[in-house]
């Protein structure tokens, strides 16, 4: 239960997240961030927080072999880390689609890609978006935010996450901030 953002901001990506984590009836901010720096990439992971760590902690992006980054990021990423997955955990499939339990935002030279839990990747052309349980609101705060306000981007993110832990039950402060480029998240709120 979560949300993690990111917008764009003069050229770079801005990612937050929440710090709620459950487990049956116990809720409690959780001391690890979930967002961080992998290289020249900012990464914020939602979902089973065993696979959230396998990610953060183990999964290794592979070497560019020359490929444009839409195909680094469409097709070597994700082929890697389903690989990486499946040799440390099961990855729930219905024959039709699979479920590794991960959804993550990945913030790369400016733009933000979205890594969904059947390892399909897409890249926002609005300059903002979210994964988490509170995705949909933070989406709708990050647009209305963002086309209604002169705030900088890291305002922008802060408020939506406000606005989205107001509106949703499994989102809680404090927040935590990361840009692209930055080795540890910051907490803002």
């Amino acid at each position: 239960m979560t949300v993690i953002a990111a917008v764009v901001d003069k050229g770079r990506v801005l990612m937050g997240a929440d710090s709620f984590c459950s487990a049956g009836e116990r809720i409690e901010p959780i001391a690890q961030v979930k967002l961080w720096a992998a290289g020249d990439m900012v990464i914020g992971a939602a979902g089973n927080l065993r696979t959230c760590n396998l990610f953060r902690y183990g999964f290794k992006f592979p070497e560019r072999a020359g490929e444009t980054d839409e195909i680094y990021m469409h097709i070597t990423v994700p082929h890697a880390l389903r690989q990486y997955l499946q040799e440390h955990q099961p990855i729930e499939s219905n024959g039709a689609s699979e479920d590794c339990g991960l959804e993550a935002l990945i913030g790369w030279k400016g733009k933000i890609w979205q890594l969904a839990s059947d390892f399909c990747v897409t890249s926002s052309r609005h300059g903002y978006d979210a994964v988490g349980r509170g995705s949909a609101v933070c989406r709708a705060a990050l647009d209305a935010t963002a086309r209604h306000s002169d705030l900088t981007g890291s305002a922008i993110l802060l408020e939506a996450m406000r606005l989205t832990a107001r509106h949703v039950v499994s989102v809680q402060a404090p927040f935590y901030m990361q840009a692209e480029g930055e080795l540890m998240a910051g907490e803002v709120a």
